[in-house]
């Protein structure tokens, strides 16, 4: 009997951990939108297609940058593919989610890419 309970509650505890309960909430989940972060310039294009791939383009110094952005629960990744075609983390943080606006809180030591300039990325849907 407790072999059998131990066995269902891993079983258990490993499905929980395995779900994303913010996944509904989540922007790329919003498709055809547009989310425009003011400071710095980041804008993050989500597609009406649903095998179309979602990206963000961030300006800086006069540079275009373009950003893979990963999401996982309250966590954001953002990847950028280098000069010999290697996708690299620039920055990492947590997000907050709501309909209209998502937050980043950076992780000053993962950013790569703003040199801990910015402690929190909002982005508003304009589309």
């Amino acid at each position: 009997m407790k072999k059998t309970f131990f066995a269902f509650g891993l079983l258990l505890l490993l499905l929980m951990t395995s779900c994303d309960l913010y996944v509904s909430v989540q922007p790329w989940n919003y498709s055809n939108t547009v989310w425009v972060c003011k400071n710095p310039k980041i804008t993050y294009y989500v597609p009406e297609e649903e095998k179309a791939e979602d990206y963000a383009i961030a300006e800086m110094d006069g540079e275009t940058i373009k950003l893979f952005f990963g999401f996982r629960g309250t966590q954001l990744s953002a990847v950028v593919t280098n000069a010999e075609g290697v996708d690299e983390e620039c920055f990492f943080g947590s997000c907050q989610y709501a309909e209209k606006q998502f937050t980043v809180t950076v992780d000053k030591k993962t950013d790569k890419l703003f040199n801990g300039q910015y402690d929190i990325l909002v982005f508003e849907r304009i589309e």
